[in-house]
């Protein structure tokens, strides 16, 4: 299966949900009654009313805006899976530093974003995602930017939402472990680096959010 559509064209729609996809994805129920709460109600604000998930960024955060991914009105595949590759890359320096000459990882998001703009066929986008998966059984402490890259791959092939969270959760765990590697580095640094990896996170979210699909 190859996706035609190229993610270099001009994003014109919106990435949004409603409060009845939200519950047919099976929502958590806190996150679910704290949107609610922010829109004034279900009833009120309208079941099946669409909401930008930009408004669910700021209204519950960032990790309850990567799993709307998962309950969008609109087919966002595509986005999904770049968002993804978008995240890994965010990590791969860590790896690199780490791994110079080293490329696995570099190459599986590159054969990511080829899946998804239907210039790589599967078998060549999951021989690529395999590699990456073997260096990060082969980096120690830098495996969590490799695993990044590999949930990028996982994003092509696979659940795009589901891919989504867990390169945001690998790039996460990246940052931390770059922070707590150093014997000298507190817990309070390595905090300090998770906190400031999700705000990056958050703001490749809320470009491609507001970019919307074409």
């Amino acid at each position: 299966m190859e996706y035609k559509k190229s993610y270099n064209r001009k994003r014109t729609m919106k990435l949004t949900t409603t409060f009845n996809l939200l519950r047919s994805n099976n929502a958590c129920i806190d996150g679910y009654r704290k949107l609610a709460k922010h829109l004034g109600g279900v009833e009120e604000y309208g079941a099946k009313k669409e909401i930008n998930l930009l408004t669910i960024l700021e209204s519950n955060g960032f990790d309850d805006a990567v799993w709307c991914l998962r309950a969008t009105v609109q087919y966002s595949d595509v986005v999904k899976r770049l968002i993804a590759c978008d995240f890994a890359e965010t990590v791969l320096h860590i790896f690199e530093s780490k791994r110079p000459g080293d490329d696995r990882p570099r190459k599986a998001i590159e054969a990511a974003r080829g899946f998804a703009a239907g210039k790589v066929n599967m078998e060549d986008m999951q021989k690529a995602r395999a590699a990456a998966a073997a260096a990060a059984d082969a980096a120690a402490y830098a495996a969590a930017a490799a695993d990044a890259a590999t949930y990028a791959a996982d994003a092509a092939a696979a659940d795009a939402a589901y891919a989504a969270a867990a390169a945001a959760a690998a790039a996460d765990a990246a940052a931390y472990a770059a922070a707590a590697a150093d014997a000298a580095t507190y817990a309070a640094d390595a905090a300090d680096a998770r906190k400031a990896k999700k705000e990056q996170l958050a703001e490749i979210l809320r470009k491609h959010i507001s970019e919307g699909i074409s």
